[in-house]
């Protein structure tokens, strides 16, 4: 089975939102945690507006959420700050003063990294 996901990129001085689809396989027989979904609606608002973050993971029983601000329409900061823990399914409500990439992370972490995996999705702030 094949889910189609929607990837967001930012076109620098332009301001432009472009969507890009992309296939993640999504294999049920897997035991290691698995993102499903993981989506922001609308992905760009104006100041003072909220956003709706949502997801779907399988395998865990809670995922960690993370916000980067990205100062001044550049990469986001190598620094995150959390959100909180939330369960595998669920919905949060954003705000961001300005564009911010969410990271949703879960699994147990382990020296490899394997068993961990992690998912980002942006808010675009005009």
């Amino acid at each position: 089975m094949r889910l189609l996901w929607t990837a967001l990129l930012l076109m620098g001085a332009t301001s432009c939102v472009k969507q890009l689809p992309v296939e993640a396989p999504i294999d049920k027989s897997w035991t290691s945690p698995q993102v499903v979904r993981f989506t922001a609606q609308p992905q760009v608002i104006h100041r003072g507006e909220t956003a709706v973050l949502s997801w779907n993971v399988r395998n865990v029983s809670q995922v960690s959420l993370e916000e980067s601000l990205e100062p001044d329409g550049r990469a986001a900061d190598q620094l995150l700050h959390s959100i909180g823990d939330f369960p595998a399914n669920g919905t949060v409500s954003v705000s961001p003063k300005r564009t911010a990439t969410y990271v949703m992370s879960c699994g147990p972490q382990t020296e490899s990294g394997l068993g961990c995996v992690s998912a980002s999705v942006s808010v675009v702030v005009k």
